[in-house]
């Protein structure tokens, strides 16, 4: 029986450090509606889902998911875990593929290396994040829908709640896990491609008014060398305090 691989993208509009960040325009696009582009260029994936909150002021999400024409799902806002095992539930997916919403830049590819990893093996949780390998805003992460249906049972704890994969990979005598490092040419930690403050939205708004016109399917491999040879400009959120989270720190 064929296995059903689904992409499940969290957001949500009240972020704190930047309000309303999944709906800032760029391009003319909000920037989930970017996120949407980039994602449904992967290969070989069943379904992508917008998992977010019932909350009224997500009702915008839901209107783009339509325009994109992917599937939506909604749930509770802090119960990440339980928002995310829904949709998948609710889309009969086998296995997840997890993106945040704060990703804008996300490469199609990127996601396909970790996807074809962790099928090529024995594991329960795949992760691109757990080592910090790749530009920050880069991560993804692959697991059986089963593995998740357990750990919903294993947990009550606020934390591993809100953070949906958290109680796998503080558990690796329990789960198999798969820590994915990015090939050289890939390897920039210190590059910080994710949406969490002011000064990101400044950097990605030029990465795409650099690209985005001229080719809507711009790599990592354009971004990285972009950078490389605009160091200033790969500098304009360096000085940010990030939490672990917005690191990609799991």
């Amino acid at each position: 029986m064929k296995c059903k691989k689904g992409i499940i993208i969290e957001a949500r509009t009240s972020s704190v450090r930047l309000p309303k960040k999944t709906l800032k325009k760029i391009c003319g696009k909000p920037t989930i509606q970017l996120l949407i582009e980039r994602v449904k260029k992967v290969s070989d994936v069943d379904v992508v889902i917008l998992a977010t909150t019932d909350k009224k002021c997500d009702d915008k999400l839901i209107e783009i998911a339509k325009k994109e024409k992917i599937k939506s799902f909604r749930g509770s806002e802090d119960d990440v875990l339980g928002r995310v095992l829904g949709a998948a539930k609710k889309f009969k997916v086998d296995q997840i593929i997890s993106v945040q919403g704060d990703c804008t830049l996300i490469d199609p590819g990127c996601i396909e290396r970790v996807i074809r990893l962790f099928n090529n093996t024995n594991h329960d949780y795949a992760s691109s994040a757990l080592l910090r390998t790749y530009p920050v805003g880069m991560e993804t992460q692959v697991f059986w829908t089963r593995i998740l249906s357990k750990v919903d049972k294993l947990t009550n704890l606020a934390g591993d709640r809100e953070h949906v994969t958290q109680y796998i990979y503080k558990n690796p005598k329990i789960f198999n896990i798969l820590k994915v490092k990015a090939p050289a040419k890939h390897k920039r930690p210190n590059y910080f491609l994710v949406l969490d403050e002011p000064d990101d939205l400044r950097l990605i708004k030029i990465i795409y008014k650099e690209f985005y016109h001229k080719n809507k399917n711009f790599s990592i491999d354009d971004i990285i060398d972009f950078l490389d040879k605009n160091p200033g400009i790969a500098r304009i959120n360096k000085n940010l305090e990030r939490n672990k989270e917005s690191l990609g720190i799991l």
